[in-house]
């Protein structure tokens, strides 16, 4: 769990933070990565609930944040091969489930995603689209928070939240342990294992994300700099974009 964690957050961090180009060390993290995954799917997972969690992570999550889970072709892959496989594995090993626990399941993996980071993220997808539909929201995506995309990747502000749901994460660890001893139901069991599961992976990519906050904020602050002048270069690649689409769409 600790290197789920650990190793998925360094990969983002040398991307998107570090902005590493060097494709041989991006490939063996990603590589790595993902005989992890696939090998807690098929031989460490001992019961439905340790493929439900996997399956919250990488099939409900993305209709909530399509573009973190489908913008990039290797977490597009990723998304599709871990749903199909995860319920192919409780089909064959034909694990059972308890509507009532997975309701108690669904309801403890939002609260350890964690809620602490709620407002450090884009609502896009599926789901505010159909709201967009409906009128219920006014675009396909919904924020909620104005801070900017360079604070979002890195900021005193992220650090301090990555250091709350740490805290967080931890304390709902000790909540788990404490329920596992007053149950004696084995399924019930396996939710609040799943629940730890899930927190030390979070935990772990949390602590990644602080030491890398604290290097660029404090340490290496020409990072920031690069920050700048890759989201000035975006923009700019989204306007330009949006200016031709605008003259095909005029001689149309």
């Amino acid at each position: 769990m600790i290197l789920l964690g650990a190793i998925g957050k360094i990969y983002d961090d040398i991307v998107e933070l570090y902005l590493i180009k060097n494709e041989r060390l991006i490939e063996t993290i990603k590589t790595f990565w993902t005989i992890l995954i696939f090998y807690f799917i098929f031989s460490v997972a001992s019961n439905g609930y340790d493929i439900l969690f996997f399956l919250f992570i990488w099939t409900f999550l993305p209709l909530i944040d399509w573009d973190a889970f489908t913008a990039d072709p290797y977490f597009f892959s990723l998304t599709i091969f871990i749903t199909l496989f995860g319920i192919t594995t409780i089909i064959i090993k034909k694990f059972t489930f308890n509507y009532l626990y997975v309701a108690i399941a669904f309801f403890l993996y939002c609260i350890c995603s964690p809620i602490t980071e709620i407002f450090m993220f884009e609502i896009n997808g599926i789901i505010p689209y159909i709201l967009s539909c409906f009128n219920l929201v006014n675009n396909d995506s919904i924020k909620l928070t104005d801070i900017s995309n360079k604070d979002l990747e890195v900021s005193h502000k992220k650090l301090t939240t990555r250091i709350i749901s740490i805290l967080f994460l931890s304390s709902m660890i000790i909540l788990m342990f404490f329920l596992r001893k007053l149950t004696n139901n084995s399924e019930l069991d396996n939710v609040y294992k799943s629940v730890i599961y899930l927190s030390i992976i979070n935990i772990s990519y949390f602590i990644v994300s602080v030491i890398n906050q604290i290097n660029v904020l404090y340490f290496n602050q020409d990072i920031l700099n690069k920050l700048e002048v890759s989201e000035f270069n975006k923009t700019n690649e989204t306007t330009n974009e949006n200016v031709v689409s605008s003259i095909n769409e005029d001689k149309k």
